[in-house]
């Protein structure tokens, strides 16, 4: 299992179940060429501590992160993830 990820650049979307139930990911990087985080893309991700999400995404589903109880979503303070943890209970820490 893969512990950390760096989506490689060009990549636009996360899609649907793209990484459900991966339960040895812990962190994962996206690049600003995505734009969207599809439905479930990381559904019971239950050990994922971090995402980082980047203001070129503009779209997230909104249970994109159900049952990720350790995450922590890091991105630029008023952006989509921002609102998005906050509507949904996630940590959230902004990137500098």
């Amino acid at each position: 299992g893969l512990a950390s990820i760096v989506i490689p650049d060009g990549i636009e979307q996360i899609g649907t179940c793209a990484f459900f139930e991966c339960a040895n990911l812990l962190s994962i990087e996206l690049p600003a060429s995505v734009t969207s985080i599809g439905q479930w893309a990381f559904r019971e991700c239950k050990n994922m501590i971090y995402i980082e999400i980047p203001d070129s995404v503009t779209s997230i589903s909104g249970d994109a992160f159900w049952w990720c109880f350790k995450l922590t979503i890091l991105a630029p303070d008023g952006s989509l993830a921002q609102q998005v943890a906050r509507e949904h209970g996630i940590s959230f820490e902004a990137l500098k």
